[in-house]
């Protein structure tokens, strides 16, 4: 199967969302959880995808033809390596970080604490998790999605 270059670069941009809704959430040991910090680091990693994980973008093509297009894809500057070789993102970053700071308000808004006290991490118990989860999608794909489908990616760089 083929798969244009605009709907490649709109399954990376749905799957870069997927990994946003929860990217921004920290996991701790006994189920709690606490919100990353708020700085270029944590948007680059909790909306970047892993090159290992690039199988979840699409069924579409291979997973060795997918990397052969990403490559491609960062050679013509409509994808960039967020960390050399191990994670790419769209290239925008008016993008990523509206999508970063969309997804740190909505887990702010369910009550997910950030920051420290007393130099331990302020965290939580997310009572309804799964469905929390799907909320966040839901709402995070409703506001950068489907906007992005009529999106020129050569002038969104």
């Amino acid at each position: 199967m083929k798969i244009s270059t605009t709907n490649l670069l709109h399954a990376i941009w749905l799957y870069q969302i997927k990994i946003a809704s929860t990217g921004v959430l920290h996991h701790y040991i006994n189920g709690n959880h606490g919100l990353c910090c708020n700085n270029d680091f944590w948007r680059k990693s909790s909306t970047s995808i892993h090159r290992c994980g690039r199988q979840n973008i699409t069924s579409k093509i291979s997973k060795a033809q997918l990397l052969r297009r990403i490559k491609v894809l960062i050679n013509d500057g409509l994808v960039e390596w967020t960390n050399p070789d191990l994670t790419f993102s769209v290239k925008s970053d008016s993008l990523t970080t509206e999508l970063f700071i969309d997804s740190r308000n909505f887990w702010l808004n369910q009550g997910v604490p950030e920051g420290q006290k007393d130099g331990k991490f302020k965290t939580v118990k997310i009572e309804n998790l799964e469905q929390k989860q799907k909320a966040a999608l839901n709402y995070l794909m409703e506001k950068h999605f489907y906007g992005a489908l009529s999106l020129d990616w050569s002038k969104a760089a």
